[in-house]
């Protein structure tokens, strides 16, 4: 139906997306994303759910993160060449996307 809606998506392997930017829909209600390896993409924006990643995060251009009402979760090692304005910090093993710039709110790797 037109009305339906996506509440959660889980994947069981790695989600490889190098040439594409991964982007939530809303960043207020997302659906909840649960990817039980790594993601490689081009780009990341996230804000609006609960997002685990239970491998690593390898992203070639920038991770940006706006919260509001979500979460960025990295169990394994977050890497990329930027990221950008994070106002809350998401947890990460390297701990790498939690430092934005305090100048320009963009910091590179």
């Amino acid at each position: 139906p037109d009305d339906a809606s996506v509440a959660a998506i889980f994947i069981t392997g790695d989600l490889r997306a190098e040439k594409a930017t991964l982007i939530e829909p809303d960043i207020d209600w997302s659906p909840l994303l649960k990817i039980k390896g790594s993601v490689f993409a081009r780009n990341l924006f996230v804000g609006g759910s609960a997002s685990e990643i239970d491998g690593d995060l390898k992203v070639e251009g920038a991770i940006v993160g706006h919260y509001n009402h979500g979460m960025l979760t990295v169990r394994g090692v977050t890497s990329a060449r930027m990221r950008g304005p994070v106002s809350r910090c998401a947890r990460s093993r390297s701990n790498r996307a939690c430092r934005p710039s305090q100048k320009s709110g963009v910091e590179p790797k």
